[in-house]
């Protein structure tokens, strides 16, 4: 493994950053964060599902624009690796985002970047800080 493989960080992003990817027609604070190569973006099929699902909700549909989502899809996948996840996790007050654990721990994530107050109390999991997109941008990026 080279050094430019070693500046890589592995991000996992939680369900309201992808959200908010499309909702702000892909300008927003996380739009930035996928501009940068030494980042890797990794997801599970939970997670990809947790997005379709909360995408299909119907209190979202006045923000969310077909064209926008048609356009999301494709350029997610270019943007995310995904991994399979075998590790079961119950460390988090609220059993819903274990998923995201279990996908940080087998990802082997640097961060998981989220609002959720239940992961954002943990702080760090294993070897995943737990941050705020703004504490992660302010705190830990590297440009």
């Amino acid at each position: 493994m080279n050094a430019m493989e070693n500046d890589v960080k592995i991000i996992v992003a939680d369900t309201n950053w992808w959200i908010s990817l499309i909702i702000k027609n892909f300008n927003n604070k996380f739009a930035e964060t996928l501009q940068y190569t030494h980042l890797q973006f990794v997801t599970s099929a939970e997670l990809t599902e947790e997005i379709r699902t909360t995408l299909s909700k119907e209190r979202l549909q006045k923000f969310l624009q077909p064209d926008v989502i048609n356009t999301f899809w494709p350029l997610y996948k270019t943007f995310v690796t995904t991994i399979e996840v075998r590790s079961v996790v119950s460390v988090c007050r609220d059993p819903a985002d274990n998923f995201l654990l279990a996908l940080a721990k087998d990802s082997n994530a640097d961060f998981l970047i989220t609002g959720d107050k239940d992961l954002l109390i943990i702080g760090r999991f294993e070897n995943t800080i737990i941050c705020t997109m703004t504490d992660f941008i302010t705190k830990h990026l590297n440009k």
